[in-house]
């Protein structure tokens, strides 16, 4: 057994992780008695969905400032308000071979799955990691720069793959489940908040959803996490100075451009192109370069209408 975790790196064995790790043994219980159970890998952008359901609950039922769904009990603070469970269903810094692709536990239950591109995930990862929080202070990374980091083997963008592999196979084997793509939302909020809530049964309209997108546009999270807006510790800036210590960091779609080299954009793309499942329609595009920008504004999320998740009749809504 000591030589076994002697083979974990320090970033799935850290304070965080066992922190994480104990969390877990008591969320089937949190499963079971929510409403609603919305997952995604760490740092996939919940966050903004959340501010943006917060809102609209907020907003109709007359809810203090401050409050964000999933933390605390806010559904008991009117009955119409369900309980949604944020969950990651992993430990943030694990490698692949600690995740489960056993969904059963979730068979029965109205789960929305939200994905994102494997790369600007791992981006994001980094500085929540380097920029944010203890995290930071353990120096989990052990010195690895960037693409390092995204592409240690087992680790990194790996196992974001295998995690978003899963859950889609998920999605597509037990009824009552949704995925819905972070790209998609970004490219169109209000038609993809109204579809989100379509499929959890609630209904808000349109100047309502509005008011949410309006409300949590990127801008504006990041002056209400500067002024500590929110209850939670979580949304607070480490250094106020550096935007890379915000919660809401960047929030762009193929945001990795900014990130990474040719040569390195290009083995990520091997690693995206041969692993990840395709029916995702995720894609690595080239450097920052006018021809790369251009195919750029052609994938799904960036402009035109969005590209409608599978294994799920409720995909089909638009309004």
């Amino acid at each position: 057994m000591r030589r076994t975790w002697s083979l974990v790196p320090k970033l799935a064995t850290s304070k965080k992780a066992r922190t994480n790790f104990r969390h877990v043994l008591t969320e089937k219980k949190r499963i079971r008695e929510a409403d609603f159970v919305v997952a995604s890998f760490p740092k996939a952008g919940r966050t903004w969905l959340r501010a943006m359901l917060t809102r609209l609950y907020q907003v109709r039922y007359g809810l203090r400032d401050g409050m964000l769904m999933g933390e605390g009990d806010i559904h008991r603070h009117h009955l119409r308000i369900p309980n949604m469970f944020f969950y990651h269903d992993c430990l943030p810094l694990a490698g692949v071979a600690m995740l489960n692709p056993d969904k059963s536990m979730y068979r029965g239950k109205k789960v929305l799955f939200l994905a994102r591109h494997p790369v600007d995930v791992v981006v994001s990862q980094y500085h929540q990691v380097t920029r944010r929080g203890s995290n930071r202070l353990e120096d989990l990374t052990k010195g690895k720069t960037l693409f390092e980091f995204a592409t240690e083997p087992g680790f990194g963008i790996h196992t974001i793959i295998a995690y978003q592999n899963q859950w889609l196979r998920a999605v597509e084997t037990y009824p009552g489940m949704m995925l819905a793509k972070y790209e998609e939302i970004r490219g169109e909020p209000e038609t993809e908040l109204a579809r989100v809530m379509y499929f959890l049964g609630e209904r808000f309209s349109a100047e309502e959803i509005r008011d949410a997108v309006e409300f949590c546009a990127f801008e504006n999270l990041q002056r209400l996490e500067r002024a500590h807006y929110y209850e939670s510790s979580g949304l607070r800036p480490t250094d106020p100075s550096d935007p890379s210590s915000f919660k809401v960091r960047r929030g762009k779609v193929h945001g990795y451009l900014e990130d990474f080299d040719a040569e390195q954009l290009a083995i990520l793309r091997r690693i995206v192109e041969e692993n990840l499942d395709p029916k995702f329609g995720y894609e690595v595009v080239g450097p920052a370069t006018s021809s790369s920008l251009a195919e750029l504004a052609t994938l799904p999320g960036v402009k035109g209408p969005a590209v409608r998740s599978p294994g799920t009749h409720q995909s089909s809504f638009a309004g």
